[in-house]
């Protein structure tokens, strides 16, 4: 749990560091099979820590606006 600023600050930069984890696992996977299992675990914790991060800012309950229609 995220209780203060400086905790927020070190959960943005492990975000990062996981999605350039992500990223190269993306590049580097041998098939579709091969990166879907090595990206499960790294994307589970990218999750977790995004949604500390939506508590900590109180957005966690919030449910995003509807996408506007095209015409």
């Amino acid at each position: 749990m995220i209780t203060n600023h400086q905790q927020f600050l070190v959960s943005l930069e492990q975000v990062q560091e996981l999605e350039l984890a992500l990223d190269s696992v993306k590049r580097d996977a041998t098939s579709p099979t091969a990166f879907h299992i090595q990206a499960a675990s790294i994307h589970k914790e990218i999750c977790r820590i995004r949604h500390e991060i939506d508590a900590y800012l109180g957005v966690a309950d919030l449910h995003p606006a509807p996408s506007p229609q095209p015409e």
